[in-house]
């Protein structure tokens, strides 16, 4: 049990240059994952932020329409109305 206890704590195997590179690739792995979840992330908001201006679009030229429409409703009654009164 005591020969246990006497053992030397286990050093990390390799030369200082590996554990350089080692730590180097291991960063470099970390930040190109963190760069692109980010990218993905960009991405899909991106994606949605599209799909809300359509729909802002959509239903701006919807209302622009159905304005432009009823304005020649109006007319085509004012018109009618002066052609009523006309003949009588």
């Amino acid at each position: 049990m005591e020969e246990h206890m006497k053992r030397k704590p286990r050093r990390i195997r390799g030369t200082p240059a590996l554990r350089f590179i080692n730590c180097v690739c291991l960063g470099t792995l970390g930040i190109g994952t963190a760069i692109g979840v980010s990218l993905v992330i960009w991405d899909r908001a991106w994606a949605f932020n599209q799909k809300v201006i359509e729909k802002f679009r959509f239903s701006e030229e919807h209302k622009r329409k159905q304005f432009a429409l009823s304005k020649m409703a109006m007319k085509v009654r004012q018109k009618d109305l002066q052609t009523t009164k006309d003949e009588e």
